[in-house]
Formats: C-alpha cells, structure tokens, sequence
C-alpha cells in the first residue's frame, strides 16, 4: 500500500466564516512577509473575495504575481479554485480523462485478465475474469471476497457479488462482477459455481487510482459489459463511467455485507474467516485522499470532481447556532422511521426507540462531516449532488459513520434530520464564506522548496506549490 502521511501541524481545517469580505476594488498589494501566517491570512481574505465575487481571472493573476514560483501552503486552495474556473473548455472531460489518465487499456491490468489470440496477441478490445480468480487471488496475494450487499450495489442489477482488488505501486484497482441470483439475503455468502468458481453475469465495474500523483492520488471508474456468446470475457470500455460521484464521494468505498460487523433485521454474522477476508478488501478500499481524476491543459488544473464550491452537508460556520444545545435538542424532537431497500424486496427498517435518550453533544460531533469530506482528505457530500440514501445508508444502515462514535439509533436518527436541517439554514452562509478556499491555516512557514506538481499537497511545515503560465 502507498503511505499516506497527515501532517497536522499545517493542516488543521478552518471552515470560514460568513462574515463581510473586504471590498473586492482594493489595491492589488502583494503581503508584506509571505512566510508569516497572520500576513498571509489577511491577503487571502482579500483574494478570495475576487473570487466569491466571480472575477476569477482577476484573482487568479493577483496570485500569479504574487507568487510567482511558488503558492503558499495555506492559497494553494484559492488557486486550485480559480485555477479550474478560468480553465479552458475541453469538450468531452471523460474522453480527455482517459486519454491522460494512466489506466487506459486491457494491458494496465495483471495478465490473469488478459485476452489473447491465437497469436498471443493481447486483445486491446477485451478483458476476462477468470472463474478461477479466488485461486488466483490467494496466490497472488490479492484480497477478495464473495459477499451479498445491504445495499444496491454499483452498476449491478443483484445483491450476490464478487470484488478483487489488486494493490500495486503505481495504482490500485477492484475489479467486481455480480454473482447468479438467489439464496436467503439474510445469509452472508452467496452461491459460488462448481469448485468456487466465480459466475460472472452481465456488468463488470472497475476502479483504478493511480498513486503517482503525491499527496492526492486520482482515480477513475470503467464499467463494462459481458461479451456476446462468452462467459468470462468481457468488452473494455473506451470511456469511464460518469455519474459516479452521486454515491462514491471517494473513488474507492468500502463494501457493506450482510452479517458483517452489525447486524440488520433477520441477518446473520459472517464467519470469522469471511470477516477477515472482507476486512483485507476493506483496508485497501477505505482510504483517504483520492480524488476523481482530472486533467491539465494550457497551464491549468481541469477538476473532474464534485464541483469545487457545491455547499457540503455537515459544513456550518464558526460558532454557529446550528451547533448549539437549543438548537440540536428541538431538532431532534418528533424522528422519523425510515425504510431501506436493498435488493431482492430487503427492507431495512429503522425506528425510534421511545426509551432512549439523545446526548446532544453527540449529535454536534456527530453532524461535522465536513471536517473529514472536505474534499481533500476525502470528497465532499454535496447537498444537491450527492445522494441522500447514501447517507441514509452509511449512518444508519451500515453504521460505520461517524467512525469511531458510540451512538444510540435515536442520535443517529437525529443526525440525519439535522443535518439537512443545518444545510438549509446555512446555505446562505456558505455562499459567501468563501471556505472552500481556506481549509487550511496560514501559518508561519520556512522557506522551502518542493518537486514542481499541479496537485495542492501539504509538507510537514507548510510546502508551496508550484504555478505555472
């Protein structure tokens, strides 16, 4: 696996404020000590008032001249923000993604899924999945599972499924494929083919994230189809897949299988060794700063993501009332049930208890999303754009969000309704706070060079990035 450092010293999140930005008409002045945290945040905030004010050319060539070589630590936001707004129309982003990207055809893949001709010729057109991949994997080292989800899956139309994924020093890549239906979906593993082969049906989704790229790895998501007349060959797609981030706020998501670590209605726990086998999958799909794949074109960063200033659920300004006692405990008054649907009519159905008391400060940890999907660490949860059953699903289905929090139902519950009462009453805020250019601190930094990259990254005290014409 690559490593993943968080330095903590230059990276603690300042969510902004809404408060009345400096007059966008100012002088252009430049700070007076570009290495000083107080000074630097004072010319930031003027900055980034061009940019809440649109004139993102303008901002852009202010950063440009005031530093010349090299961004601060705590502007690299500003300008990846307006970097991208006065960035060039490249037509169709996913053709020009694949075309730049590092994953592009049937030979980025290990040679187990290759297919070749009577030549030995490897087909650029098609790829297989072996039904002897659980062999393969063991092997090979490659951590993979059957499983049967809570969820409704990808880009599959059944809840039996397969997922491999192969780690590797340039990238990582899951491959997964969905299993012949049946079987009682409170039973965590499906039916495997004779001898535990894998029986792939119709859809093959692939995520490839490429760990090249520093601090934020890039990625892409390719789905494919089962090849005409075959069983385990399948066509490779020209293009990735796009409306991906409307349930992958990361590249990568962790699989949720029934019986595995909680449990819903009638489920049953998993084995231990199947555990242990999701857990590997899980330990290389849970990770943090990926990003959705982007391009370069005349000097400019083109993100291919979330948009940039989407307001986030989970984001509220400073000391705001949404956080308070007040405020949290009337919101949580009269909760709601909610029913989920997973495949093959599984209804997961979550109820109040009337016996159970809610801890308000529970709920205020509970509700800062925006501290982790900041959408750099990890994507952000767009209030329009990304999907609220996923939510729904995370928080109270598979539970495994907030992480690391001890939560009665009722709070989780309370989590939920607040939380998308917040984002109403904040929209407003957001629009004109500018936050999410200042997530991180000006701080007092050293002077220090670091390898040219497009890519914002944080150094233990505070880097600078590059800019180019």
């Amino acid at each position: 696996m690559m490593k993943r450092i968080l330095f903590t010293a230059s990276f603690a999140l300042s969510a902004g404020s809404a408060f009345s930005f400096p007059n966008a008409s100012q002088d252009r002045s430049c700070p007076e000590d570009r290495y000083n945290g107080a000074s630097l945040t004072g010319w930031r905030e003027k900055a980034i008032a061009l940019a809440v004010d649109g004139q993102f050319g303008e901002a852009r060539e202010w950063v440009k001249k005031c530093f010349p070589a090299q961004v601060p630590a705590c502007v690299q936001d500003l300008y990846a923000y307006v970097d991208h707004k006065t960035a060039p129309n490249v037509g169709n982003l996913q053709e020009a993604i694949a075309q730049a990207g590092s994953f592009k055809s049937p030979k980025d893949l290990p040679e187990e899924f290759w297919v070749k001709d009577a030549n030995g010729e490897v087909s650029m057109t098609k790829i297989r999945f072996p039904k002897d991949i659980i062999r393969i994997a063991k092997e090979k080292g490659w951590p993979a599972t059957p499983y049967r989800t809570r969820s409704t899956g990808g880009f599959e139309f059944g809840g039996n499924l397969f997922v491999v994924v192969v780690p590797g020093e340039k990238r990582d890549v899951a491959l997964q494929v969905e299993l012949p239906p049946g079987g009682d979906h409170n039973d965590p593993m499906p039916e495997l083919g004779p001898n535990g082969e894998v029986q792939g049906r119709n859809t093959l989704t692939m995520i490839a994230v490429d760990k090249t790229h520093g601090h934020n790895s890039q990625a892409q998501l390719r789905k494919t189809f089962r090849a005409s007349g075959a069983e385990d060959v399948y066509n490779w797609p020209e293009t990735p897949a796009t409306g991906c981030m409307s349930c992958h706020a990361n590249p990568f998501r962790p699989i949720s299988p029934v019986g595995y670590r909680t449990l819903n209605g009638e489920e049953r726990f998993m084995t231990p060794e199947h555990k242990a086998d999701v857990d590997a999958v899980n330990h290389v799909l849970n990770q943090d700063y990926s990003t959705w794949q982007g391009i370069e074109k005349d000097g400019h960063k083109i993100h291919a993501g979330r948009t940039l200033d989407e307001q986030p659920v989970g984001w509220a300004p400073p000391d705001s009332p949404t956080r308070k006692q007040d405020y949290i405990e009337k919101c949580a008054e009269n909760l709601q049930s909610f029913t989920y649907s997973g495949f093959g009519g599984n209804q997961i159905e979550v109820k109040p208890d009337p016996n159970l008391s809610v801890n308000w400060k529970k709920i205020r940890t509970g509700m800062a999303c925006y501290s982790c999907h900041n959408g750099d660490m990890r994507g952000t949860l767009g209030v329009n754009s990304f999907g609220r059953e996923e939510i729904q699903f995370k928080l109270l289905v598979d539970r495994s969000v907030p992480e690391g929090m001890d939560l009665n139902i009722n709070e989780r519950l309370a989590i939920y309704k607040c939380l998308y009462k917040e984002a109403n009453d904040v929209k407003d805020s957001w629009k004109t706070s500018g936050a999410w250019m200042k997530r991180q601190v000006c701080q007092d930094e050293t002077p220090l060079l670091i390898p040219t990259t497009h890519t914002p990254a944080t150094t233990p005290n505070g880097s600078h990035l590059d800019i180019h014409d």
